[in-house]
């Protein structure tokens, strides 16, 4: 047992290259692997746009997390480039597939790079992984729905196809609701555990994302404090808009979808 996670493994290249694959494996999820078989056994001529949006949210925020935690981290900079890079990767992978394992004390990063995990483990893994966090997709929706603005059209598009108006809003909606816990849960934390505000934010991030990163404060936390973290960790495994949708929708309006759901 180590009580340090993989800190002691920081240099093994092979450990840290399995971990990797297998915690991107279970974040992407079974709609990957699925589009991706049949797609090399020829069954289809592409693969879905889910998997494409997945594949792509996936590679391009690990790569920026990478390098921006390569760059700017004190606390790496004086190891080799090569320990130095696998530290790098090995932080932004485990942030945002939110399996919660670090190659890095995460008490001693600094400020900025607490913010950087933290953005991770709120945008999270995908859909049909086994990940927490907000989802790539919804976090990519969100993108389109900006440019859409920016770009005064109506519409989101990702490679030429319309996403439907349905999903727009579904992203919208749990992108709002999981901030809302979130903020909620930051703030009643606030009030009953004495720390830094970022160590908090960070142990809130990562108890609704269901990570397991922690500067260290989780032992420190007060009996209250336990209940709160306890209660996003519960939200954050079920999903923020499910527990909002199980709180907040009428009887009939459950009614009325059930009814639908046997129509069609």
């Amino acid at each position: 047992m180590y009580n340090n996670s993989f800190e002691s493994f920081a240099g093994n290249f092979w450990l840290n290259l399995t971990i990797a694959a297998l915690s991107y494996l279970g974040a992407m999820g079974f709609i990957v692997f699925v589009d991706v078989w049949r797609r090399i056994t020829n069954k289809i001529q592409q693969v879905t746009l889910t998997t494409k949006i997945i594949l792509h949210c996936t590679f391009w925020v690990s790569l920026a997390a990478t390098f921006i935690f390569f760059v700017s981290e004190p606390s790496i900079q004086s190891l080799p480039i090569e320990k130095r890079l696998m530290a790098s990767v090995f932080q932004a992978m485990t942030s945002m597939t939110t399996v919660g394992f670090n190659t890095v004390r995460i008490a001693g990063i600094s400020r900025a790079s607490l913010l950087l995990l933290t953005v991770l483990m709120i945008i999270g893994a995908s859909p049909s992984g086994t990940g927490g966090g907000l989802k790539s997709t919804t976090f990519t929706a969100l993108l389109g729905i900006m440019k859409s603005a920016l770009r005064g059209e109506q519409d989101v598009y990702f490679w030429g196809r319309r996403i439907p108006d349905k999903r727009v809003r579904w992203a919208v909606a749990s992108s709002c609701f999981y901030v809302t816990v979130l903020v909620i849960g930051t703030y009643l934390l606030s009030l009953t555990e004495q720390g830094d505000f970022e160590a908090i934010l960070f142990e809130a991030a990562s108890a609704l994302g269901t990570v397991g990163l922690s500067t260290g404060i989780t032992p420190l936390l007060s009996d209250m404090g336990r209940i709160i973290v306890t209660f996003l960790m519960f939200v954050g495994r079920l999903g923020p808009l499910t527990f909002g949708i199980s709180l907040f929708l009428s009887r009939k309006a459950l009614m009325g979808l059930q009814d639908e759901d046997v129509a069609m």
